[in-house]
């Protein structure tokens, strides 16, 4: 009985204490467009407690009834609000930010980039900063300077996080998935900076609400548009132009935002359409969000994004006798319905609908000039089709946190249909593939628990199910997570995380060095899901009044169920009995493990990092490199990026960034040999055996802000890609050369070729806010 009495008493206690306390909730949003912050910071100092907005500007803070507090919130780029309030019960309180000036907004962003153990959030008009190819801010290759980051083949769009592959990178856009990610071959990233609101990159310690994927991901929100007054932005480039429009629909109630972007090769190519020797380009994206107050706890958002690349060629072949005409289309379409509402003062949910498509089609047709039959005539098709539901809810409790929800997609691949017919005369059914069709189901369930176990101590645990169902199969994955956080004090941070991921989908790509095409594939029971663990440990320091922070940090990451092309195969083959599982290598393992460097420095007028990673990503298939490990395609030993920006005055600001990385792994052949009709082969028994050259260069740009006779803001920016022009390769080419004794490749002597495309390109961007 004392025992149970004893009990009572302290929960009564428990009880007593907590009846004290009330809990304040709401938005933060921009005073002057209405736009919620996500990531804003509320403090009571008196009180030692303090919360992070959430990804929707949402807070909830448990502070004492009737007692005066001082409240303060900040954001990167806004006067700190100041007030001193009490409450005597549950309150809805809306916390309006200010704007600074513009030199104060660039100054303040950069203090307040967000670097965690494993995250990266930075502001979007740093990213913007950096130049880039042909001058045109590009907020995709802007990560590749970021540690534990890299690109692929120069100039492209595609991002090796940790070892891993484009694939591995979940890309979100407003919640829905994006499976294209590039234009123009991969040259420009298909977002357009001046529709987006935030970027957050994860390659560590992955909270359990995201999932899918095994190395990074990348969570990009549009900017929901301005509720008070139209504003509009255009941008001229040397490659492409945008613009984008704001406003609102009702006046402090609900808002609209559209921009759209093409490239100029879509006008030069409609001019020159109708020649006989043609080659066209056209690339577009439209983005668009509407969002609704429904009340003062209920929103609604409407988001969209649409993008396609259209690539036609015609030509005349055979002494001008067949006339070849070629078309590739591949884009993406994504929109989102989201549904947030504030249940209680501590419980928030939102619910997303979601429709994507990636559609990925070639076709070609010969055609005999003279008797105008046609020779042949193929088309190639994938697609990937999916409706995805999720809710998630965070509740709040007090100093603890939960986040829970569930995830559920239906998907339709169809990976890789082919039609080929009249070619030399064969019947059509012998030469076009079934379809493949495959629809598959996912079915996720995660949680995320929140416990700072002191001042010095924070821990997020929390586990993610996924079970996938494919063929009257069911593959399920259990994925724990945890990050533990130890502060010394305000200068020294430690921190260590172990993941565990899964990805039902697979890449297929050429394995060749240039333009990749993709064709995306379910997981199957002959090809199972793909699954990672990651570890990793970091150590932050912040030197106090000097503006320099240092981070060190250091991964490890074991990946099974990963797929590779058999050798000497492709999946442009036109034989039409071959099915993609039966051209691949399965079940391979893989090992990612590095150390990654990073050095900031924010300062008044001198901004900059130095980021260095020393990393092994390698792969491992029993059929491959006879079954030895062998570097993954774009394994770099060494990758160092020194990013600066310098103010020079208040309208002035230069920008240079240098490169230096380790080359990527290529293939060159074993041997040389003639087959029994005397034609020379290669042969290739080792893979990813030879190193294309040391990668460098360096980029400089001049920015010029300045305010037009009409009070509008503009900007002029000028670059210089590669300004040395050294050569750096882009595609390696080999070719066998002629008979010689003292070749080792059985006698025939093979030569390489090295291409380089992007030697010096100046760039030039004109923007203009009205």
């Amino acid at each position: 009985m004392k025992k149970w009495t004893i009990l009572l008493v302290f929960q009564g206690l428990f009880f007593a204490a907590k009846a004290q306390n009330v809990k304040v909730f709401g938005y933060v949003k921009d005073s002057l467009s209405g736009e919620t912050l996500l990531g804003a910071n509320i403090y009571a100092p008196t009180e030692g407690v303090g919360v992070a907005s959430n990804n929707f500007g949402f807070y909830t803070l448990e502070v004492p009834r009737n007692k005066l507090l001082h409240l303060k919130t900040s954001f990167v780029g806004y006067k700190t609000s100041d007030k001193y309030v009490s409450f005597q019960k549950d309150t809805l309180l809306n916390i309006l930010l200010a704007n600074e000036t513009l030199e104060e907004v660039e100054i303040k962003a950069e203090k307040q980039e967000v670097i965690r153990h494993g995250e990266i959030t930075m502001p979007i008009e740093r990213l913007k900063a950096i130049p880039s190819l042909g001058g045109e801010p590009d907020i995709i290759k802007a990560l590749t300077f970021l540690p534990g980051i890299a690109a692929g083949v120069e100039g492209t769009t595609g991002l090796y996080v940790r070892g891993g592959t484009p694939d591995q990178n979940l890309i979100l856009l407003d919640g829905g998935k994006v499976y294209n990610t590039s234009h123009l071959f991969g040259f420009i990233s298909v977002f357009n900076p001046a529709a987006i609101k935030s970027l957050s990159v994860y390659k560590g310690g992955f909270p359990a609400r995201y999932g899918g994927r095994l190395s990074s991901i990348i969570d990009i929100t549009m900017k929901e548009g301005n509720n008070q007054e139209r504003e509009s932005e255009l941008s001229f480039g040397l490659i492409n132009s945008s613009f984008m429009t704001e406003g609102p629909i009702q006046k402090g109630k609900s808002s609209y935002m559209i921009s759209g972007r093409s490239a100029y090769s879509s006008l030069l190519s409609l001019l020159a359409k109708g020649s006989e020797n043609y080659k066209g380009f056209f690339i577009y994206d439209v983005n668009a969000k509407m969002n609704f107050d429904l009340s003062t706890s209920q929103k609604l958002f409407l988001s969209c994004y649409l993008g396609k690349d259209i690539f036609e060629s015609k030509d005349k072949g055979n002494l001008n006798n067949t006339l070849n005409e070629g078309t590739a289309k591949w884009g993406n379409e994504t929109v989102s319905l989201r549904y947030t509402n504030i249940l209680r003062p501590n419980l928030f949910a939102n619910v997303l609908l979601n429709y994507n498509n990636f559609n990925y089609t070639t076709e070609g047709i010969s055609t005999d000039i003279v008797s105008q039959q046609r020779t042949y005539d193929y088309s190639k098709i994938s697609k990937v089709r999916e409706f995805s539901t999720k809710v998630n809810f965070d509740l709040s409790l007090g100093k603890q946190s939960l986040k829970f929800g569930t995830e559920v997609t239906k998907h339709r691949f169809e990976p890789n249909s082919l039609q080929l017919t009249n070619y030399k005369g064969a019947n059509k059914n012998q030469l076009t593939n079934q379809l493949s069709v495959y629809n598959p189901t996912s079915v996720a369930l995660f949680g995320e628990y929140i416990i700072p176990f002191s001042q010095k101590i924070n821990m997020n645990v929390g586990a993610r199910w996924l079970n996938y169902f494919i063929d009257s199969k069911q593959f399920s994955n259990f994925e724990p997570r945890l990050l533990l956080s130890y502060e010394a004090n305000k200068s020294n941070i430690f921190e260590g995380s172990i993941t565990r991921m899964g990805q039902n989908l697979h890449l297929l790509t050429t394995s060749t060095v240039g333009l990749p095409n993709d064709i995306w594939t379910p997981a199957t029971n002959l090809a199972p899901i793909e699954r990672a663990w990651q570890a990793s440990v970091s150590y932050t320091k912040k030197f106090k009044n000097s503006g320099w922070s240092l981070q060190l940090e250091s991964f490890y990451k074991k990946m099974d169920g990963l797929i590779d092309f058999k050798n000497g195969v492709n999946i442009f083959s036109f034989d039409p009995n071959s099915n993609w599982e039966q051209i691949i290598e399965k079940n391979g393992i893989g090992r990612a493990y590095g150390f990654e460097f990073f050095l900031k420095k924010d300062a008044e007028r001198w901004n900059g990092w130095i980021s260095y990673t020393l990393a092994w990503s390698e792969r491992k298939f029993d059929n491959i490199n006879k079954g030895s490990w062998y570097p993954q395609h774009y394994d770099r030993r060494h990758n160092l990026e020194i990013v600066s920006q310098y103010k020079i005055s208040d309208s002035w600001t230069f920008n240079a960034n240098f490169v230096l990385q380790t080359g990527y792994a290529f293939n060159l052949p074993d041997v040389i040999y003639e087959d029994i009709y005397g034609t020379r082969q290669a042969y290739y028994t080792s893979r990813n055996n030879a190193r294309t050259p040391v990668y460098h260069r360096l980029d400089v740009g001049f920015s010029k802000a300045y305010t037009t006779r009409n009070g509008n803001e503009a900007k002029w920016t000028f670059s210089i890609y590669n300004a040395y022009a050294h050569a750096n390769p882009f595609a390696i080419s080999y070719s066998i050369g002629a008979y010689d004794d003292t070749s080792l490749n059985n006698g025939y002597k093979g030569t390489t070729q090295q291409t380089s495309i992007f030697n010096f390109i100046p760039g030039l961007n004109w923007s203009l806010k009205f």
